[in-house]
């Protein structure tokens, strides 16, 4: 999965600084949300989406429109009495519920974004989770390889030394 590959570059990158940082459970957790595309895409979705049903309430805006009217190619355009000048102000006036329907479908897709969110969240965290004990655990076998080769190198040495006395054969 991509979540445990970008967390094991992460781990790799970590393990090839200077200094050795322990990264915590919380805060690998904090690094595969910060950094997942999807996660960070749906959280916009619900934040547009509370702008939508904030806006599905509301009025239109009114419209401010103008013009002239009853120009012929005789009419002098500088001459107010010649020209008929019209300027109107319109305002949609919605009907039978359409506000509070537009308000409670916007909800309604918030609660989608949301949903989708929470299952998101989910779905990584337990990516995460896997990933992160993956590699605790391969720091434990290495550190008991390690500590298996160094008793290794040791009863190399004792039976070098005793081979040399003529101890063993």
């Amino acid at each position: 999965s991509s979540v445990i590959f970008s967390f094991f570059v992460f781990v790799i990158s970590t393990l090839s600084q200077e200094r050795f940082e322990v990264l915590t459970l919380s805060e690998a957790l904090d690094f595969t949300m910060e950094n997942n595309l999807e996660f960070t895409v749906l959280q916009k979705q619900v934040q547009m989406a509370d702008a939508d049903a904030e806006q599905a309430g509301l009025f239109p805006n009114p419209v401010l429109s103008g013009g002239i009217e009853a120009i012929t190619p005789e009419t002098d355009i500088n001459n107010p009495e010649q020209r008929q000048d019209i300027i109107g102000i319109t305002q949609s006036i919605p009907l039978f519920g359409t506000l509070q329907k537009a308000q409670r479908v916007s909800e309604l897709e918030r609660e989608q974004y949301e949903a989708e969110l929470a299952i998101l969240k989910i779905q990584l965290t337990s990516q995460a989770q896997t990933a992160f004990y993956e590699v605790v655990y391969y720091q434990e076998v290495i550190k008991q390889l390690s500590e298996l080769q160094s008793i290794l190198n040791d009863v190399l040495q004792v039976s070098k030394i005793r081979l040399e006395q003529g101890d063993i054969a």
